[in-house]
């Protein structure tokens, strides 16, 4: 088929120019019959060239799309969160960030709370560190004295702890916890503590502005832990008096200001059986149990959180801050307490998740959600308030019987053991409520 009828029948393949323009110059030599594989071939040119065509104008419009979605994005946040951030200045998001040193490492910390509470004279301070090292050393050299710690400096969420039981333990101890510690945090510098125990563990959340207000909203008793993780936590304390709360306080608050630490944030403390409390840590984040806080006091923590950071002031006081009810939240691990608690993975086949007055469930899965074996087993977060403890603790039952996860193992049942456990309920319970459970099984 001639070059000029293949034009004119099917087209120009050039896109500028018109098929029909070239009808003159065709002769009746140009019109002989055309073969089947001639038209075929023709055909399939055709629509090779009609599809990329269409692909183009395609890609053109997405690209004209997406460019416009951008541009609007960008106006609505200039619109609208630009007015909020500008009063202050976008570097407030950073503000107090250079006071953060001192506590993200424990060992800073301590000095640092040692420093913010503490009338001592610097010099005597030193003096009395040094004698103080020298009789725990002397102590770690008998069998029959103190137990101590070694405790990563940069630790956190339970790594980098060992017991040191005897002087001839100390080495082995020291370099396991430091091994840990590097491989967890990069740091694997340690230090030594004395050894607390029996304890309950008792942190203290605060709140703190760039204009100097410090804040605390009460505590959280932690002390039902697993290998230093928590399991649950309720607020307030069942086992601290009213002028025990108002002195952590106090020392908390004093311990923030010292540093001008702004943000939320939660110190630490071990509480013994005499009544004595010892700073620990400082945590310069939410905690995980931090809605417990919310229920108590009826307060946005994470919202509060991101104010601060925007510049703004803080709009209540310590003697606006009122702890009403109890509240207690458990933690739904994908672990499996019948097998030494292994760690379970799998697609979630079905949930059914509580609710009700008073319950919430802080969770991010769903029916079909993969749990991956990556991560954290923490798959969610049960709260429970009520006006007074008992009723707490019956909310939270009643919520755990609820709870429905096929799929995957889980430990909400465990949790309904230890809401039952006469040491939980009447709240005289220290951290090693899980170790003594775990012997009385195998008694």
């Amino acid at each position: 088929m001639a070059e000029k009828q293949k034009k004119a029948v099917f087209g120009s393949l050039q896109p500028d120019v018109d098929p029909l323009l070239e009808l003159n110059d065709l002769t009746a030599a140009d019109f002989a019959p055309a073969t089947s594989g001639e038209k075929e071939d023709f055909i399939q040119q055709r629509k090779s060239v009609s599809y990329l065509a269409d692909a183009w104008r395609r890609l053109r419009k997405n690209v004209v799309a997406m460019v416009a979605l951008g541009v609007i994005v960008l106006l609505v946040l200039f619109a609208f969160v630009g007015p909020m951030l500008v009063p202050y200045g976008y570097d407030q998001f950073n503000a107090g960030a250079e006071n953060l040193y001192p506590w993200h490492y424990s060992l800073e910390a301590q000095q640092a709370y040692k420093e913010a509470t503490s009338s001592q004279d610097p010099d005597e301070a030193v003096a009395a560190a040094e004698a103080e090292a020298a009789a725990r050393g002397e102590e770690l050299s008998s069998k029959d004295k103190a137990l101590i710690r070694a405790q990563a400096k940069a630790g956190g969420g339970g790594r980098g702890i060992r017991l040191v039981a005897s002087p001839d333990a100390f080495e082995n101890a020291f370099y396991s916890a430091s091994s840990e510690a590097q491989k967890a945090f990069g740091d694997g510098a340690c230090y030594m503590e004395k050894y607390l125990n029996p304890v309950k563990h008792i942190e203290m959340q605060i709140l703190c502005d760039k204009f100097g207000n410090v804040v605390c909203l009460g505590e959280r008793e932690c002390s039902v832990q697993r290998k230093n993780q928590k399991l649950i936590e309720e607020s307030p304390s069942p086992a601290i008096s009213e002028e025990t709360r108002r002195e952590m306080i106090r020392v908390a608050a004093k311990a923030a200001r010292a540093v001008n630490y702004v943000s939320a944030g939660t110190i630490e403390f071990l509480y013994d059986l005499s009544g004595n409390f010892y700073f620990m840590e400082m945590n310069t984040r939410l905690q995980v149990e931090h809605p417990v806080t919310e229920m108590v006091t009826g307060v946005d923590l994470v919202q509060w959180q991101i104010r601060v950071a925007a510049g703004i002031e803080l709009g209540f006081s310590q003697e606006d801050l009122q702890l009403r009810g109890h509240a207690i939240e458990c933690r739904i691990n994908a672990e499996d307490p019948a097998h030494d608690f292994r760690p379970s993975c799998g697609q979630i086949q079905f949930l059914h998740v509580p609710g009700g007055p008073g319950v919430r469930f802080e969770t991010a899965v769903y029916p079909g959600y993969f749990v991956p074996p990556f991560y954290d087993s923490m798959i969610g977060k049960l709260v429970a308030y009520g006006d007074t403890r008992d009723q707490a603790i019956r909310k939270m039952k009643t919520a755990l019987s609820e709870l429905v996860i096929e799929g995957i193992s889980h430990n909400a049942e465990l949790q309904m053991e230890l809401m039952e456990d006469p040491r939980f309920v009447d709240g005289t319970y220290t951290t090693g409520l899980m170790a003594q459970r775990e012997k009385e099984r195998n008694t």
